[in-house]
């Protein structure tokens, strides 16, 4: 296998630790004791480590941001870095050797999102969508607006009503999913309904559409269920829970189809008839405030929704620039796998693999970080790649990738091989999980407005990542192949 060279944190490693093989083979017991006092701190230090994680491991949840007006200087600062992203993104490409034609067919798109939110942000239409769980009467609060619509000024001129599912996502098909984001994306203002308190799932929808930077007004529809005292209490309730999501008098009640109510007619003659008579809808609240939104608040519902496009558009272009990168980065990660495979196939002391792998992984850190704009001295990447190195033992992946590849190896190994060939090929494995996780972690931290810097990696801040990554990478097809070609690379070795 070809090795540049050029590369002293990783020729600098490799040199260290067959110069200490070299030691190891005069004085085995000094690497016999250094073993066994390594491993043994690596499994009390584990476990201690994650029964901490489990202890403390809580749900991230973002914070929501404040309900602030905003600005059109608020939009360009952000379509401004938009334009600057785009440049990047043909930057990146065109270092990528990506087709011209590809490349200005993308770039002309994105101009194209840039132009339609500026030129969107003043606007006389705007788009409401309802949505809400099953039997709350969010259709037929759909049909009452647009009945309501048409009899009324010119406040509702130019509103468009969509009517959309709010269900969990566990219960929506992909295609559904795909209806309700499309109908969210130009949505200027939610009217959610419900018809008591908030179920757990609703709450958390009515988090994401205010994370997501949609207005939102809350509809408690049915009100005719409740006596005017529990009503009102009820209200009360829904907007102090939903305090700094919700503004108090975005939350309303209504009765849009309220239950027929049983008359009783009292005769002279003593006679008693009953008959079920319709209620008329009670909607003058709801009514009221959508008024006043459209009215005194019709400009901001134009700007917050273009405010709220601006950010998926840079969102929608950072993705583009990873993609670019992430096809850079792979075949980066793939020749560093089989360095680290080859390097611990020739290693026969355990400890010397982590020395060398570890080197190893550091150039690729260093390599890496390129594509990313990054660039890592050669004591910031050994401390990255020892975090990585130290998450995987923490969680105990050597181990596992040990256990898993095992059983695929056993219709390939040569007896004289098959100690090393073991430990080649999960070096492999473990060196392209750091690999993958190293730019996963990159790829989420650039749509932060954050700086990077070697300071933004920790055991905390990967151990997510490379979690996620070795769990994806556990597929059986996917082993089996990395087998084959480890096998195909290290055999042949083996035999000379």
């Amino acid at each position: 296998m070809a090795m540049k060279l050029k590369r002293p944190v990783l020729v600098g490693g490799i040199g260290l630790t067959c110069g200490a093989w070299l030691w190891s083979e005069m004085s085995p017991s000094v690497f016999d004791i250094a073993g066994t006092s390594l491993w043994g701190a690596i499994a009390v230090g584990s476990g201690l480590w994650w029964v901490k994680r489990l202890s403390s491991d809580q749900p991230d949840i973002k914070p929501i941001p404040s309900i602030k007006p905003v600005s059109t200087e608020q939009i360009e600062k952000i379509l401004g870095k938009a334009k600057t992203l785009v440049e990047q993104f043909v930057t990146e490409a065109e270092a990528a050797q990506q087709d011209a034609e590809q490349i200005d067919t993308v770039v002309a798109q994105l101009q194209n999102s840039i132009d339609q939110i500026r030129d969107r942000t003043v606007r006389s239409d705007l788009h409401l969508t309802i949505m809400g769980d099953r039997k709350v009467g969010k259709s037929t609060l759909y049909r009452w607006l647009s009945n309501f619509q048409t009899d009324a000024d010119t406040a509702w001129s130019g509103v468009t009503l969509a009517d959309i599912n709010s269900q969990s996502d566990s219960n929506k098909s992909d295609s559904t999913s795909e209806v309700q984001a499309e109908a969210l994306k130009s949505s200027d203002l939610v009217v959610m309904v419900t018809s008591g308190d908030l179920t757990d799932t609703v709450f958390r929808r009515i988090q994401s559409l205010v994370q997501q930077r949609h207005r939102v007004l809350l509809v408690l529809n049915q009100q005719d269920r409740y006596l005017p005292d529990e009503r009102d209490q009820l209200v009360q309730h829904l907007r102090q829970r939903l305090d700094g999501l919700v503004q108090p008098q975005d939350v309303v009640s209504a009765a849009i189809a309220p239950a027929p109510i049983k008359v009783r007619q009292h005769h002279e003659d003593g006679s008693v008839q009953e008959r079920m008579e319709e209620v008329q809808p009670e909607g003058a609240a709801l009514t009221q405030r959508l008024e006043a939104l459209l009215t005194q608040e019709r400009q901001q519902l134009c700007l917050m929704t273009a405010l709220r496009q601006s950010h998926e558009l840079t969102h929608e272009i950072q993705h583009q620039i990873n993609e670019v990168r992430r096809a850079r980065a792979l075949p980066v990660i793939e020749e560093y796998q089989w360095i680290s495979a080859a390097a611990a196939f020739a290693n026969p002391v355990p400890t010397l693999d982590l020395m060398a792998i570890a080197a190893i992984n550091a150039q690729m850190v260093i390599d890496l970080g390129q594509f990313y704009n990054l660039e890592f001295s050669a004591a910031q990447a050994k401390a990255i790649a020892g975090t990585l190195a130290e998450v995987m033992i923490k969680l105990g992946l050597v181990e596992l990738a040990s256990q898993a590849l095992s059983p695929l190896l056993k219709s390939h190994l040569l007896t004289f091989a098959a100690g090393g060939m073991i430990q080649g090929i999960s070096a492999a494995y473990l060196t392209r999980i750091a690999g993958l996780s190293l730019i996963e972690f990159l790829e989420q931290q650039a749509f932060k407005d954050e700086e990077i810097s070697a300071s933004s990696f920790s055991l905390e801040s990967f151990a997510p990542y490379l979690k996620a990554v070795f769990q994806q990478n556990q597929r059986t097809d996917f082993l089996k192949s990395l087998v084959q070609k480890g096998t195909a690379k290290l055999v042949p070795a083996a035999s000379r």
